[in-house]
């Protein structure tokens, strides 16, 4: 009698169980990576913007370059501006971006963690404001 190997099996298996979802998790990387430094780059103009203008002023347009930069979608973005505006205040920016769990080229995302992302500016101690 013959021994007889099982090596296309294990090699089928391996492939299945192992290297798809591996691959997977690596591909859906790109996209947290992408998203987080979007989050980040617009949480520091928002609270500069108004530090410098000393008003938490709408970040409509702000957003809006964002997110057609990077190509998100505008509603999975959300900025918040809290803090005091007036000589040596803090003005912090909340940026909540939604990114997806799991990227799978060619058919899409699926599932979603919202990632936030806080920046604080320090208004300018001897700005003179109008």
């Amino acid at each position: 009698m013959k021994d007889r190997g099982s090596a296309p099996l294990e090699l089928a298996a391996a492939v299945g169980l192992l290297l798809i979802p591996a691959v997977l998790l690596v591909l859906s990387f790109a996209p947290w990576v992408e998203r987080q430094m979007m989050a980040r780059e617009i949480a520091r103009n928002a609270a500069r913007t108004a530090a410098v203008t000393a008003e938490l002023a709408d970040t409509g347009d702000l957003v809006d370059r964002a997110v057609l930069n990077y190509g998100v979608d505008r509603e999975d973005v959300a900025v918040t501006l809290s803090g005091n505006v007036g000589r040596g205040g803090l003005v912090t920016a909340t940026v909540d971006v939604r990114m997806p769990a799991i990227v799978i080229p060619g058919i899409g995302e699926f599932g979603s963690v919202t990632w936030s992302v806080h920046h604080t500016e320090q208004v300018d101690l001897y700005r003179s404001f109008p």
